[in-house]
């Protein structure tokens, strides 16, 4: 199983000043005895005020992490972890840049559903090399009810990973009914995804590339708040495809 850690800014930052404690030249490297040895001599606990980091390690074998109280996913958190399955973040608002590029094993529940129900940001790159379209595999839906900005090339390809050719989700379904702020969606927010997208938001989310022009090739059908509809197939970037946009109630 999985050994799972949280550690604070404060702990991170006292490693790192230790580290450099020990040696402050730049052209002298530290050796793994030394590093250890200024490790070993920072107090245990590490105070706290700061924001929290996860840290991961796994021996081997598929497993899935549940978290609910870390505010945020961070950078680099899972990144390159080809065991993890599914996590659980509850409270989480952001999700940070290559949070999850390279999880190929990543597919969410039993029906292939992955949520993060407080996520407001998502990070550049912060999916990115998830499943691979020659094993079969593929997460069917993400969902974030909470999402009020997705940065650019938040599901992304990054070409120069070794595995390329993977399409990231079937369906990306993002807002709430009940909300009238506006979902930024900005540059190429999801170029390797989604065939589907949902926005439930009842207003227009805004766009940052013309959907024909760099999604189009990607995404077959988008699904809107019915009250938005009109407004949808004619608002920047948008209208650029207004036949594959409809009402939520069609769905």
């Amino acid at each position: 199983m999985a050994n799972k850690s949280i550690v604070s800014n404060t702990k991170l930052d006292a490693i790192a000043d230790a580290i450099k404690a020990k040696d402050s030249s730049a052209t002298t490297p530290m050796t793994l005895d030394q590093m250890a040895t200024a490790i070993a001599a920072i107090p245990s606990g590490g105070g706290g005020g700061g924001e929290d980091v996860i840290t991961m390690r796994t021996n081997g074998t598929d497993y899935e992490y549940s978290n609910e109280d870390a505010l945020a996913i961070p950078a680099y958190c899972f990144y390159l972890d080809e065991h993890l399955t599914n996590v659980h973040f509850e409270a989480a608002e952001e999700i940070g840049e290559k949070a999850f590029v390279g999880c190929i094993a990543l597919r969410g529940d039993q029906n292939g559903v992955l949520t993060f129900p407080a996520v407001r940001t998502v990070r550049k790159n912060a999916f990115g090399k998830l499943q691979d379209q020659a094993l079969g595999q593929i997460i069917q839906k993400v969902v974030f009810p909470a999402l009020e900005v997705m940065e650019t090339d938040a599901f992304t390809a990054e070409a120069n990973m070794a595995f390329y050719k993977v399409q990231q989700t079937h369906t990306l379904d993002i807002g709430d009914e009940g909300r009238t702020d506006v979902i930024d969606l900005q540059g190429e927010a999801f170029c390797m995804s989604p065939q589907i997208l949902i926005v439930r938001n009842n207003s227009v989310a805004t766009l940052g590339m013309s959907l024909s022009a760099y999604y189009g090739s990607n995404i077959t059908t988008v699904y809107v708040n019915d009250n938005q509809l009109d407004n949808y197939k004619n608002a920047t970037n948008w209208s650029a495809r207004p036949d594959i946009i409809h009402g939520i109630s069609e769905m």
